[in-house]
């Protein structure tokens, strides 16, 4: 087949998303698969890549940031993307389309589809569609209610992460468009066996998101502050950039959580990925996630994680705990508590994770659905 990829955010752009637009793309090269990737441009990033059968063009958006991109940002980079497309490319370029996020990835493809008659399937990453992070998203979910609608009704089909997430948007598009919403879940680049006399000698605690409402890093940081209080030892690493810093590192200065709390900035998956390995304690206190792939990195790395209850969080943590949204007493608790019976005892060491498991959730395995479903669709529109 030959594959569009949209995704305004392709490594090193970006987040979760990000990453996993990469690893199916890289997947379906590697299965013979011929896949172009159309992206945002950034500062010092070449306009165009190309490693056998994957092509990597970005586009200029007006991007800023690495870790972020916004709203006409993104609108700005779907418009030069049909733009792009109708420039260099014709119908018997592309057999499908697979667009990220239903804005503005899915956006573009609609567009595309009508000057070219090229179908395409959405891949959703959770807020994109109304009504999940509805407190944080209300005000451009409402803006956009109709256009997302017709976008993914107008799709073959809508790969969600969970069950949560297709039980929102199966609500969203009705009952008669059910079956085109299916679940494929994320996956982990590799699991490896943990060398736990190499990690750091204090209880070590990792945040590693955007620092917005959604992922709750101001929740974090008091149940930080529950700990410090109880006379708990340890040190908080934090990784990411975003709106709520200035107020994180003035709560941190204001609360003398200075000497045991350091922020990093936005920091590439690689360098995360040596820094869960010599960690023990991740966190992801999040309001709302689709399929988080920093817990699935922090549990390929023998990490401990405590996050709250949401996403595919449940079925997927097996060395942690599930807390409440906005408790910071039960997440002190649950790090306490692990500092207690764990650290202190010297039994950091966590049992494997079980091997169906790590197939189930391998990347390879992942790709394979995808592109099953993907070859359906592309022998329906062949005929």
């Amino acid at each position: 087949m030959k594959i569009l990829v949209l995704n305004y955010e392709y490594p090193p752009l970006g987040g979760g998303a990000g990453a996993i637009t990469r690893q199916i793309s890289e997947g379906l090269a590697a299965k013979g698969h011929y896949v172009t990737v159309i992206t945002s441009a950034f500062l010092g990033l070449p306009d165009f890549e190309e490693n056998k059968s994957l092509r990597i063009f970005r586009v200029k958006a007006g991007r800023k940031k690495i870790f972020q991109s916004g709203p006409m940002q993104m609108l700005r980079w779907a418009n030069e993307t049909v733009s792009f497309f109708k420039k260099n490319f014709t119908k018997k370029d592309f057999d499908i389309v697979f667009a990220n996020f239903a804005i503005p990835g899915g956006l573009a493809a609609k567009q595309i589809k009508k000057y070219a008659e090229i179908p395409y399937v959405i891949m959703s990453h959770g807020h994109d569609i109304p009504w999940f992070c509805k407190k944080e998203m209300w005000f451009f979910q409402a803006l956009l209610y109709f256009k997302i609608k017709r976008i993914c009704s107008n799709s073959e089909l809508n790969f969600v992460q969970t069950i949560e997430m297709k039980s929102n948007i199966d609500k969203f598009l009705g009952a008669q468009n059910a079956k085109k919403n299916v679940i494929i879940p994320n996956g982990w680049d590799s699991v490896t066996k943990e060398n736990y006399s190499e990690k750091y000698k204090i209880v070590t605690i990792v945040f590693s998101a955007r620092f917005v409402k959604q992922k709750d890093p101001i929740g974090l940081l008091k149940a930080l502050e529950i700990l410090m209080l109880r006379g708990v030892p340890f040190k908080a690493n934090l990784f990411g950039d975003g709106p709520l810093m200035k107020r994180m590192v003035k709560f941190v200065e204001s609360k003398s959580l200075s000497n045991c709390v350091r922020f990093f900035g936005w920091t590439e998956r690689k360098e995360l990925e040596k820094e869960y390995s010599k960690s023990h304690v991740f966190v992801l206190p999040s309001f709302h996630e689709a399929m988080s792939v920093a817990v699935m990195d922090a549990l390929a790395c023998g990490m401990y994680v405590v996050a709250t209850d949401t996403g595919q969080n449940r079925s997927i943590i097996f060395h942690g705990a599930i807390v409440e949204k906005n408790n910071q007493v039960q997440l002190a608790n649950e790090i306490e508590k692990y500092y207690l019976e764990k650290f202190s005892s010297g039994n950091t060491n966590l049992p494997d994770l079980p091997e169906e498991i790590i197939e189930s959730y391998s990347w390879e395995n992942i790709t394979r659905k995808y592109e099953q479903a993907l070859l359906c669709i592309f022998s329906e529109t062949a005929v």
